[in-house]
């Protein structure tokens, strides 16, 4: 009710990558996002392996776990956002980019670096067509 949201979409069917990308797909923006900022049961998990299976990234990019939410606001919202939300787990993981780039980092490496349209058709596709 207040304009402070410019965004929310729940977490859900494919966990947070489904839901960035929808975001992404939705506002026609890319984004920049650091997988250690994701709020897990642990606390802020640094990521510190990107070697052989993606050790703990799998499941922060892909857990259906229940009531997340990705939320995008304007930076001049973020101390009265931060201050209705207090006490609740939040976590600043990012940001939206001016252009149609998409960008999750790991460990200060991006791994994966890709055009939002790029991201679309492959979404659109059937599995037939790979």
């Amino acid at each position: 009710e207040s304009g402070l949201v410019n965004s929310c979409h729940g977490i859900y069917k494919g966990g947070l990558a489904v839901a960035l990308a929808q975001i992404s797909f939705a506002g026609g923006y890319g984004l920049e996002i650091n997988l250690a900022q994701v709020p897990t049961y642990r606390g802020l998990t640094p990521v510190t392996n990107l070697d052989g299976i993606l050790d703990g990234i799998d499941k922060i990019l892909y857990s259906e776990s229940a009531s997340r939410f990705l939320i995008t606001i304007p930076q001049k919202n973020k101390k009265q956002f931060e201050r209705i939300l207090k006490g609740n787990v939040i976590s600043e993981i990012g940001k939206v980019r001016n252009d149609e780039k998409f960008i999750l980092f790991a460990k200060g490496k991006p791994i994966i670096q890709e055009s939002i349209i790029g991201l679309k058709k492959s979404w659109q596709k059937t599995f037939a067509n790979f």
